[in-house]
């Protein structure tokens, strides 16, 4: 049985679970105490707020801001924006904090009003960036 539930502190749009097929009987005699034992964790990319929206923000940013930004070393924010490397969940935070920022500002000086969202201040951000 697969359904839908966001898990992290970076909003996602879609993280699926799944339950462990042969776990049932142990679960339903009390054997089982914690669902994380019996539930697997799918993360949906294409409906991933970091895929959407941080990523392709970042790619866009100057690479010397989001390493001085976010104090990660500038070879790992080189994979991550290439996509070849996930980052810690403690990493995937404060990059999206970095890019909101960063959006929030640009979208600012573009005249329009910055939105106190940070997904939809990265939302501008690229909408813009693709009239460019």
């Amino acid at each position: 049985m697969t359904s839908a539930r966001t898990s992290s502190n970076v909003p996602t749009f879609r993280t699926s679970f799944g339950s462990a097929n042969n776990a049932v009987e142990e679960t339903e005699d009390g054997l089982i105490h914690d669902l994380d034992e019996v539930l697997n964790e799918y993360h949906d990319r294409l409906h991933d707020s970091f895929a959407l929206l941080v990523l392709p923000a970042l790619k866009k940013m100057p690479l010397r801001v989001i390493v001085g930004e976010s104090g990660l070393d500038r070879s790992t924010v080189k994979r991550i924006r290439a996509g070849r490397q996930l980052p810690h969940p403690r990493n995937r935070t404060t990059l999206f904090q970095v890019a909101a920022r960063y959006a929030r500002a640009v979208v600012a000086l573009s005249g329009e009003p910055a939105p106190r969202e940070d997904a939809a201040a990265m939302y501008l951000y690229l909408r813009g960036q693709q009239t460019d």
